[in-house]
């Protein structure tokens, strides 16, 4: 462990002391370095490529944008078609069963069932 640490720093001395380490065709007693600025965003504005993709990037969008207002438009339609025939149910009266209601035609049958046969309570069974 100690002579891996030892290796690690030994090759960073050298790394710091020898300036032109890496560099072809300069000399070890005065080592050239230059520095730039690049303006990534001027070199990407006049790319053609970039041009023709912000263009395609315009167009979908806008497409997007027609497709969500149209689906928010049906939606707020159907909004109000059901918000229409809520109030309208809700302002209708509550009805009695009809008579044609299954509750009614129940409660007959088993008017009808009483009459003839009898109250099954009062009924005896023959041995």
């Amino acid at each position: 462990m100690f002579s891996r640490v030892l290796i690690v720093i030994s090759l960073l001395g050298l790394f710091f002391t020898q300036p032109s380490f890496g560099q072809k065709g300069t000399s070890s007693s005065s080592p050239q370095l230059s520095f730039g600025a690049v303006d990534i965003n001027l070199i990407v504005e006049q790319m053609p490529e970039a041009k023709e993709a912000d263009a395609k990037l315009k167009e979908m969008q806008k497409q997007l944008q027609d497709t969500i207002m149209k689906m928010q438009d049906a939606l707020q339609k159907k909004v109000d078609s059901y918000l229409k025939q809520k109030k309208h149910y809700a302002r209708r009266p509550a009805t009695k069963a009809r008579a044609g209601s299954p509750r009614r035609t129940t409660k007959d049958a088993a008017i009808l069932q009483r009459k003839t046969f009898g109250n099954p309570k009062q009924t005896r069974r023959i041995p």
